[in-house]
């Protein structure tokens, strides 16, 4: 029974804690998003978005510009991100010795992926993040934000100014960056560049102002609930013909609901099979027990003890049973069902654990039913015949 429950309650509180709305609060932000992957400028141009944003039921639209632009050398800035990941993914230093080789003879070929965000989409990362940055620097083009995955445990100690160049439009910008981390799946990722560099966020207007080729990268889209399912259907079809990727948030939530699903179903069968497996050896135990010992309770009732008596004396043996079992879970099992919980929120990020205590209560309910009356049955059933009857057995 032990096993059986604490089974069951550990799976509980796994499933509980990965809860669809925590999923879908933590990574899908907004009802829809369409991303050009390839960055080409034909695929999400500013007439397509216009019209998007005109469509009745649609509330807000946001856009992420992205372009590739190179990247002046520095060494405040670059070169713990480039020995941190280079490190990370086990290539020796001889590897970074040469591609530093190779940009310092041509510094044409430090590029970087460029992400232009949104007004509104700084603020909402600044609002969620525990680290806040300077929101207007970022705004007027001063700042830059990096990922602080590139840099491990030390990102916060990286300062400095970075020059972003066009060549195409002979024009260059400086900005001051801050390394930060995107606990809430704010910053989208850029566009493939290389090993060790960081995707580079600052603000549309600036990217503008350095790229006026800058490509419509990502559109994130918000609408009234009642037209959702209509402006869906028109997304879709919209990515579709265009070749764009497409997430819609009741998409991501139908499919984390039925994946959810299967294994309620999974999990919950085995822990409910083997709570079954432990009340029926339970029912086993004691019938066998009450069985072998109908000699002495027969005795026993020869020199005074009334049936009441050994009923009461059985059940007092279930309680013992209930109460080891309850103890078990209350030590044992509590921590087994914590390990169950730390191992939870370390797989998935998003998870927000959830105590099962109201399974606990009708479990240990159950148990208690079970243990005081099934001692008390079994003795009943065993027991129709007369003491005589059973004093000649002995004998006999």
């Amino acid at each position: 029974m032990f096993m059986g429950i604490i089974v069951f309650l550990s799976y509980n509180t796994f499933l509980g804690s990965l809860n669809v709305e925590n999923y879908i609060n933590r990574y899908v932000k907004n009802d829809f998003t369409l991303q050009n992957i390839q960055a080409e400028d034909n695929k999400l141009d500013n007439e397509s978005i216009s019209k998007i944003k005109t469509t009745e039921g649609v509330n807000t639209v946001s856009i992420s510009k992205s372009s590739i632009l190179e990247l002046k050398m520095n060494d405040d800035i670059l070169m713990p991100s480039l020995k941190e990941t280079y490190a990370r993914f086990g290539q020796s230093e001889d590897r970074l010795n040469e591609y530093l080789k190779m940009i310092n003879e041509n510094p044409s070929l430090l590029t970087v992926s460029v992400v232009g965000l949104e007004d509104n989409l700084i603020e909402k990362f600044n609002s969620e993040s525990k680290e806040k940055i300077d929101v207007i620097a970022f705004k007027n083009g001063r700042l830059a934000l990096l990922d602080a995955w590139y840099y491990g445990e030390n990102y916060r100690d990286i300062k400095g100014n970075l020059t972003l160049n066009n060549s195409r439009g002979n024009t260059s910008a400086e900005f001051s960056v801050d390394a930060v981390k995107d606990e809430n799946g704010f910053l989208p990722s850029g566009l493939p560049s290389a090993m060790g560099i960081s995707t580079v966020y600052i603000s549309n207007s600036a990217l503008e102002k350095l790229d006026r080729d800058a490509v419509n990268y990502l559109v994130y889209i918000n609408v009234d609930k009642k037209y959702e399912v209509k402006i869906e259907a028109e997304l879709k079809n919209f990515s579709r013909k265009r070749g764009l990727w497409f997430e819609s948030k009741s998409d991501k939530t139908e499919d984390f609901s039925k994946a959810q699903m299967v294994m309620n179903i999974l999990g919950g069968g085995i822990s409910v099979i083997l709570m079954l497996i432990g009340i029926l050896n339970f029912v086993n135990v004691m019938i066998t027990g009450v069985n072998a010992r109908l000699k002495e309770l027969a005795v026993m009732e020869s020199i005074g003890m009334t049936k009441k008596q050994i009923k009461m004396m059985l059940t007092f043996e279930g309680m013992y049973y209930a109460g080891v079992t309850t103890l078990l879970i209350s030590t044992l099992g509590m921590g087994i069902i914590y390990v169950t919980a730390v191992l939870t929120k370390r797989i998935a990020d998003y998870a927000v654990i959830q105590f099962p205590a109201i399974s606990l209560t009708i479990l240990l309910i159950t148990i208690f039913a079970v243990c005081l009356i099934i001692p008390t049955i079994v003795f009943r059933k065993e027991s129709k015949s007369t003491l005589t009857e059973r004093l000649k057995e002995i004998y006999n």
